[in-house]
């Protein structure tokens, strides 16, 4: 415990770098399903962290992520609704970089159909167990993922090398009334 949360406050006290602290291809793969799918609930207060002795490193467990309709529309970027803690985890350049490459092949695993394929399979698996007690229980939207991946992809494509031109990218995506 003591070496957790001396990482932990080293981080917030930006003495230590996110990379020293973090699992960088953990985090960075949690924190591109979580864009992906728009859960930023299960960011701020409800993140967790599992403390490897073996790395000496901090990896994220997914908690409260709720995931429901408003989740994963098109047009919101989470790290530029983040708070300080993630913006500061991804100013490291590591786990930026790692971050964008996660996000990228998920990106193409929903294009390519696979990701998607393997969902319907999990969801096809348990929807008739789940029926039994919530009949009323749809199929999850899958289309709003797909529609969720290109925009994402088009906010990438504008190739940000930092969170601060990522940023740059998502407000240069939004669709706003021209002036004349």
């Amino acid at each position: 415990y003591a070496v957790a949360a001396s990482l932990l406050i080293g981080f917030s006290q930006n003495e230590i770098a996110a990379s020293e602290v973090f699992d960088v291809k953990l985090l960075a793969g949690f924190l591109a399903a979580t864009e992906l799918w728009g859960a930023a609930h299960g960011l701020g207060f409800n993140q967790r962290f599992y403390y490897n002795p073996l790395t000496a490193r901090l990896e994220p467990i997914a908690f409260d992520m709720n995931v429901n309709e408003n989740s994963y529309r098109v047009g919101q970027l989470l790290t530029a609704i983040a708070n300080e803690q993630q913006k500061q985890i991804l100013l490291d350049e590591a786990i930026y970089r790692a971050y964008v490459e996660s996000l990228t092949m998920l990106i193409e695993s929903v294009r390519s159909g696979e990701l998607i394929k393997l969902l319907k399979q999990k969801e096809n698996g348990y929807l008739n167990d789940l029926h039994s007690e919530y009949f009323l229980l749809g199929r999850f939207p899958f289309n709003k993922i797909v529609e969720r991946a290109e925009y994402l992809s088009k906010v990438l494509a504008h190739e940000p090398k930092n969170i601060s031109e990522l940023e740059a990218a998502y407000y240069q995506s939004q669709i706003y009334p021209q002036i004349v």
